[in-house]
């Protein structure tokens, strides 16, 4: 008898795993919102990380062959979203005359969630850019687009103020105001060198 009260004794009681489970559950939806910080934080990071690289892949393209790049910034809806936003990146280069335009690598989109703020405040690069169009984006989405140009020495010709553009939350882009979350990429108008800020 003393022996089946002792494997009785070490078993948990249905109210003790209740009282566990309900511990974790607390701390699970305590924890959500940390989690999800997180992860729009490195979503930004990320963003950032494309815009700077697709620029300095440009810039590149144009001293190392000597004739002019070009960086698009693609404008489009995807399926199920209310609203068209600046969602991908793409290099181009030219031909020996400085002519026809063929990409250079493939588009690049940005993360989930992550659009480029279209208002001049944010982006003078897309409100000012020097070039515009329409496109078609692989698998036939149609699209325009804002460019800009680095020449063969690697300068950009963006306007020294309009040098600029922000990667933000899509949720945050009608409010208008400074998000709180954001990578703003600068191309210095001299050297076209990006420089990414992050708060």
């Amino acid at each position: 008898m003393s022996h089946l009260q002792n494997r009785i004794s070490k078993a948990f009681s249905l109210l003790e795993l209740l009282a566990v489970v309900a511990i974790v559950a607390i701390m699970a939806v305590l924890t959500m919102p940390a989690l999800r910080s997180i992860s729009r934080a490195q979503d930004m990071t990320r963003a950032g990380t494309i815009l700077v690289e697709q620029i300095e892949k440009a810039q590149q393209l144009a001293t190392s062959r000597a004739r002019p790049s070009e960086i698009r910034f693609y404008h489009f809806q995807l399926p199920g979203q209310p609203d068209a936003q600046y969602r991908a990146i793409q290099v181009f280069s030219f031909d020996e005359r400085g002519e026809m335009a063929s990409p250079a690598f493939p588009s690049v989109m940005l993360p989930g969630g992550v659009a480029l703020h279209p208002l001049d405040k944010f982006s003078p690069i897309l409100s000012q850019a020097p070039r515009s169009g329409m496109s078609t984006l692989p698998g036939g989405t149609s699209c325009s687009y804002k460019a800009f140009q680095f020449r063969p020495g690697g300068s950009p010709d963006l306007p020294a103020n309009a040098s600029f553009v922000t990667a933000v939350l899509e949720s945050d882009i009608p409010s208008g105001r400074t998000p709180t979350n954001y990578s703003c990429v600068k191309v210095e108008p001299g050297t076209g060198r990006p420089l990414l800020y992050r708060p």
